[in-house]
């Protein structure tokens, strides 16, 4: 299943699906609601996460709260976020995003590491953290302005 948003290249990844006979083995979601998100997550084996570009990386920390095995691009944030909690793979390279697919797939140790250390890297970035860390550089911008 490809969950989220039809992206950039979600026209020809359909088009290949056709033509390797995939039309009954992988959706394309589209955009889905927030509790349908949630049910995809707590029912996952794995998450790939293949992006190019981001802003912050919200499906990163959610994939890796729910204890799942994630590989995401090496390209910030997803990297700060992820750091050791996720495999990371140079973003536009087929090999490279395949040698992590495989990983997942055949790495039980690896499998068992990651799922311990999502939930814990993902604490780190939980809304009391991020308020905190919010209002701290506002009162630190504050100060340095008077």
């Amino acid at each position: 299943m490809i969950a989220g948003l039809r992206g950039f290249h979600t026209a020809a990844l359909e088009r290949r699906r056709d033509r390797l006979g995939l039309r009954d083995s992988v959706e394309f979601t589209g955009w889905i609601p927030r509790w349908q998100l949630y049910d995809l997550y707590a029912r996952a084996w794995a998450f790939l996460y293949p992006s190019t570009f981001e802003g912050f990386g919200m499906p990163i920390l959610e994939a890796l709260a729910a204890g799942i095995p994630t590989a995401c691009s090496h390209i910030e944030p997803l990297s700060s976020l992820a750091g050791e909690a996720a495999l990371q793979f140079p973003p536009g390279d087929p090999g490279a995003l395949c040698a992590a697919m495989l990983r997942l797939a055949s790495d039980d140790a690896l499998r068992t590491r990651l799922a311990a250390e999502g939930p814990r890297r993902a604490a780190a970035f939980s809304w009391t953290a991020t308020a905190r860390a919010t209002l701290a550089a506002i009162e630190e911008a504050a100060a340095t302005s008077r």
